[in-house]
């Protein structure tokens, strides 16, 4: 529990010092962010954080790149997460801690499109989303 409050802490700690940086990078995976459990003196724990990235496309013939389509983190330790597509379709999600995470994709007028995601690594997908007919 311990070890769990001080990732909370390094990762609020991160945060907060990038919003008050307005030329923050963002981060890009492989990462390794090492917090220290201050309360116990347990040592140290590595936080390893990667990208997904990808395109997200119509499964219509021919294919169209979805723009505005939302790709969200939906478990983890960075549920709520999203990136929202370019004109291409393309997303890309910087400095994801290393799980199985859950991912939906969502676009106006077509279905959402579901799947888990083995993130150790810098992952690419590319969902092909079906149109509400």
């Amino acid at each position: 529990m311990t070890k769990y409050f001080a990732l909370l802490v390094a990762a609020a700690t991160l945060t907060a010092g990038a919003c008050a940086n307005e030329s923050a990078r963002s981060i890009i995976g492989p990462t390794t962010i090492t917090s220290s459990a201050a309360t116990t003196g347990a040592g140290s724990q590595e936080l390893k954080r990667y990208s997904l990235s990808g395109t997200v496309d119509s499964v219509m013939k021919p294919t169209t790149a979805l723009r505005n389509a939302r790709v969200q983190i939906r478990s983890g330790i960075d549920e709520g997460r999203f990136a929202l597509t370019d004109a291409r379709g393309g997303f890309v999600l910087n400095g994801i801690a290393a799980d199985t995470i859950a991912i939906s994709v969502t676009a106006d007028g077509f279905f959402p499109w579901q799947s888990t995601v083995a993130l150790f690594d810098d992952v690419t997908i590319d969902p092909k989303l079906e149109p509400v007919q």
